[in-house]
């Protein structure tokens, strides 16, 4: 299983529709980890952000779940930085936008449902996405609430 932390910039950031994201060569990845045996999927996003971006993160709820054929479940958390803190500033780690990005989102599926909430505040549902293909074999996504 792997955990996904999305952490929408805060507002006395200047939070203008962007994420927490590891950003390079076009491409940009949400902070993730393996969950390590005995540990909760919700630690596991926090420590990926400790790891990737120095700051602790609190997972506040359950955003997406991604099933893709011969893959790890995906649990991806909407999560707040702890204490006001700020990323440290590590290569490629940075707020980057989610509006106007044509870049490839890591994990993939996620992108238009981000698009979405950024825009609406994260106020849906879970999104249960499952990731398959169809019979001309092109990659297809189903997104139920």
């Amino acid at each position: 299983m792997r955990a996904v932390a999305v952490i929408p910039m805060p507002v006395e950031l200047g939070g203008a529709g962007d994420v927490l994201a590891l950003s390079a060569f076009g491409n940009v990845k949400l902070p993730s980890a393996d969950v390590r045996p005995g540990e909760t999927v919700q630690r596991a996003a926090s420590r990926a952000v400790l790891q990737m971006a120095g700051v602790s993160a609190r997972p506040e709820r359950l955003l997406y779940v991604i099933e893709q054929a011969g893959k790890s479940l995906t649990l991806c958390f909407l999560c707040t930085l702890s204490d006001d803190e700020v990323p440290e500033e590590r290569p490629g780690v940075r707020f980057v936008p989610v509006i106007g990005n044509d870049s490839e989102f890591e994990p993939p599926a996620v992108r238009d449902l981000l698009l979405e909430d950024i825009r609406n505040g994260f106020v849906r549902p879970t999104a249960f996405v499952t990731v398959g293909w169809d019979e001309d074999g092109r990659q297809r996504i189903d997104v139920s609430w």
